[in-house]
């Protein structure tokens, strides 16, 4: 089974320890990695552009804050899910948090069900997705059909509608 990875940024260590040891994160379909800054998780996203599927960020980080991170990943890839963890119910975090494309915004302490529902609702976000829009090359059909179109292409770039 294909194990799609989360990374979690907070620059509290107990939140991190907690949240891989209370959420049940691989039932979910996810592996857990974790940043204890903002620029440990750009760091490692920036090295596996493509091996990252979340990001769970808290917003009140020192040196770069969380919506910061947000908007330097969506630099290095934009379909990539977000959620924001913080201790703060304040709704302008929220609402730059949607403009910028976020999932959701969960609230310390985190309740575990509401998270672990969250997970399974982006899990069958980046399933669906995975299976609906990812073209299956195997089929030797359609790897001929490009062939044929980019020839045809050429040939009528070169010789032109004679």
């Amino acid at each position: 089974m294909y194990m799609k990875k989360v990374i979690i940024v907070d620059d509290e260590p107990w939140i991190l320890s907690g949240l891989k040891k209370m959420v049940n994160f691989k039932a979910y379909g996810f592996e857990p990695i974790t940043a204890s800054s903002a620029m440990e998780a750009l760091d490692y996203l920036k090295k596996h552009p493509l091996g990252v599927d979340l990001v769970i960020t808290d917003i009140n980080m020192p040196g770069m804050d969380g919506l910061e991170l947000i908007k330097k990943i969506k630099e290095i890839r934009s379909d990539i899910e977000i959620v924001i963890l913080s201790g703060y119910s304040e709704f302008e975090y929220a609402r730059q948090g949607m403009r910028l494309g976020v999932n959701d915004y969960v609230l310390k302490p985190v309740n575990i069900d509401e998270m672990e529902t969250l997970l399974s609702k982006i899990n069958e976000k980046l399933d669906t997705f995975e299976m609906t829009y990812q073209p299956d090359f195997s089929v030797g059909s359609q790897y001929f059909a490009l062939i044929g179109a980019f020839e045809a292409l050429h040939n009528l770039a070169r010789y032109g509608d004679n």
